[in-house]
């Protein structure tokens, strides 16, 4: 997902736990402070917690708002560096290659040999109007399906856990979970929608680098100190080509979790796509090698 987009809803939801630490403290300590013989360990419960959210919410702003100028200046750094990189690379390099041809011999480029870490282009492409529209239509569709599948798990186990908690009726329980279910689908499909950016009447503009793709201005991070990367595969149809980059992270409360990042190939770009999948498949045997991943 678009890193702007995941920083800002880092930052909402550190906002709303600053103003829920921030409603604990007053109350806490009054109850220190009117019944300190009686209610004390109730209020301690209270200011405690109260103060622990409120260093973790403005450490989780100050983080957000960080990510959020650093995406901004890695987004600035890599159209200057496409410029660059498109003027550099031979135009035989983007002659066609098809699925079973093999792969024509092409001159070194540097950029499939820069430092790790680094946010030298590894490669460039654009997409016709007409291009990311068939994948913008494609990625809907696949969207819809996994934002239908999220909802129907969140309204079953939801529903569970509110007849299993509150003892309410199923009729009362699966409504209530059913709406919870449909917000978090809905709200989840189109957040992933807005971060692919849509464009009318000019190229669609995608830069791939070490750590993370640019498509259309969204800097979308695969391999960092949160994400690291699983997999790259290329889904090869008949009308539609799209490169799955495949990433992974963990949270103390969700646990370990995954995602992908489509990318459509544009026509003559089969042989680039195959070379950054070997690339960065590779990249992943090294780190396991160098003990990098568990």
């Amino acid at each position: 997902m678009d890193q702007r987009i995941s920083s800002k809803g880092s930052m909402v939801g550190a906002a709303i736990s600053l103003f829920a630490g921030i409603a604990m403290l007053p109350v806490g300590i009054g109850m220190l402070a009117s019944y300190p013989d009686r209610i004390w360990p109730l209020g301690l419960l209270l200011v405690v917690p109260g103060g622990v959210i409120i260093y973790f919410s403005i450490l989780t702003l100050r983080k957000g708002e960080k990510e959020l100028k650093q995406s901004a200046l890695t987004e600035k750094t890599l159209k200057k560096k496409a410029v660059a990189y498109l003027k550099a690379v031979p135009e035989k390099a983007s002659m066609p290659v098809s699925a079973a041809a093999p792969l024509p011999s092409l001159p070194s480029t540097p950029s499939l040999s820069v430092p790790a870490n680094s946010d030298e282009p590894l490669a460039v492409w654009t997409c016709t109007e007409e291009e990311w529209k068939q994948f913008y239509q494609w990625e809907i569709q696949d969207r819809k399906l996994q934002a239908w599948a999220t909802g129907l798990v969140v309204t079953f186990l939801g529903g569970l856990f509110i007849m299993f908690l509150r003892q309410a009726a199923w009729y009362v329980a699966f409504p209530i979970a059913g709406f919870i279910g449909a917000v978090y689908g809905v709200l989840s499909f189109h957040l992933f929608i807005a971060s692919l950016g849509k464009t009318k009447g000019s190229a669609s503009l995608i830069i791939f680098t070490e750590n993370a793709v640019m498509i259309n201005n969204a800097i979308n991070p695969f391999r960092n100190d949160m994400y690291r990367l699983g997999g790259v595969t290329i889904n090869d149809k008949q009308d539609l080509r799209v490169m799955l980059i495949e990433f992974h992270w963990s949270s103390a409360r969700a646990g370990a979790q995954s995602d992908e990042i489509h990318i459509p190939i544009p026509k003559g770009k089969l042989g680039d796509a195959i070379r950054l999948m070997d690339h960065y498949n590779a990249s992943i045997n090294k780190e396991k090698l160098n003990g990098s991943i568990q």
